[in-house]
């Protein structure tokens, strides 16, 4: 399943965190990764509602148009995610919130609501679906968390379905561990071989085999993890291949991260461009097919001259 060759870059979309940002200057962003890529670019839009459920009109309005089926469409495809739900109990939501079903059910509700509501406003648009609960895939280990997650997006993907049926579906995890370390956990990746090839299973089976999967590749979010703990460009491409080895998936990518993590304050910032590039140029000479990429505003830092980004205020 190694794949050859990358498709058109692809972005993520982070709607919920655009407060600050005017639908003008984001739309401006987006006709500039357009102008950037010599074939029509793909789009995630991560989340279209707030936590509450409320669809983001003030900036779909300004981007529908851009989307397949649109007016001014200059995206070959979308997914669409719905809404990134918060978690304000102990733990984590990939622990403690996906085992809760009172949590899980109302990731669901409105979830569906969301994908109604977009469907609803913007009927034109030519869309597949994203899954917008992440996973840290080394807690599939555990069965009742592999179970939860089998639960939650079988549930999910049903009901996307039953809003736009036929489309394809995405999901962006996450492994936690780096591979380098953590494969020789003979127990560990058992289990994780066991679980995921159930889930993956399950998804296929719901999607009617169109779940795609781009992998994080963590490097960005492991940056302020002791040196020991972080990501390198071979743990991605080491877990990348271990999922393709599942047979389970048709479509594997890796969402290359374009950031990194100030640690004092925790804070995302855009990466270097020469590390991002750099990571890039390694993960194609590895054969790894490149999926969509967290994100947009921090693509465009690493991809832009300087004169492009300055005029896009970034």
């Amino acid at each position: 399943m190694a794949a050859t060759a990358s498709p058109p870059p692809a972005v993520f979309l982070q709607v919920s965190s655009l407060a600050a940002i005017t639908p003008a200057t984001v739309r401006k962003w987006l006709e500039a990764f357009c102008a950037a890529t010599a074939e029509p670019p793909g789009l995630v839009l991560q989340d279209i509602a707030s936590a509450n459920g409320v669809l983001l009109t003030k900036y779909l309005d300004a981007i529908a148009p851009m989307l397949p089926g649109g007016s001014q469409a200059c995206f070959g495809r979308v997914y669409v995610g719905t809404v990134d739900l918060p978690w304000h109990g102990a733990g984590t939501k990939y622990v403690e919130g996906i085992t809760d079903p009172a949590f899980r059910t109302k990731y669901l509700r409105l979830s569906l609501t969301a994908a109604r509501r977009f469907h609803a406003r913007y009927p034109y648009v030519r869309n597949d679906w994203y899954l917008t609960y992440e996973a840290n895939l080394n807690e599939l280990y555990y069965r009742d968390i592999a179970a939860s997650y089998r639960l939650l997006l079988t549930r999910e993907i049903d009901a996307l379905r039953s809003v736009e049926s036929g489309r394809s579906v995405l999901w962006s995890p996450a492994f936690w561990y780096p591979y380098s370390i953590y494969r020789s956990n003979t127990a560990g990746m058992a289990g994780l071989k066991t679980h995921l090839v159930g889930l993956f299973q399950a998804t296929q089976r719901a999607s009617h085999g169109r779940m795609h999967v781009a992998l994080q590749d963590y490097v960005g979010g492991s940056s302020c993890l002791p040196r020991t703990d972080r990501t390198t460009p071979s743990d991605a491409v080491g877990w990348l291949r271990f999922l393709q080895s599942l047979r389970q998936l048709n479509n594997v990518s890796l969402n290359v991260d374009q950031f990194t993590t100030k640690c004092k304050t925790g804070a995302i910032v855009a990466a270097t461009p020469s590390a991002v590039l750099s990571r890039e140029r390694f993960y194609r000479a590895a054969g790894v097919t490149l999926g969509p990429a967290f994100e947009l505003r921090y693509w465009l830092r690493a991809h832009l001259a300087d004169d492009r980004r300055r005029a896009l205020g970034l």
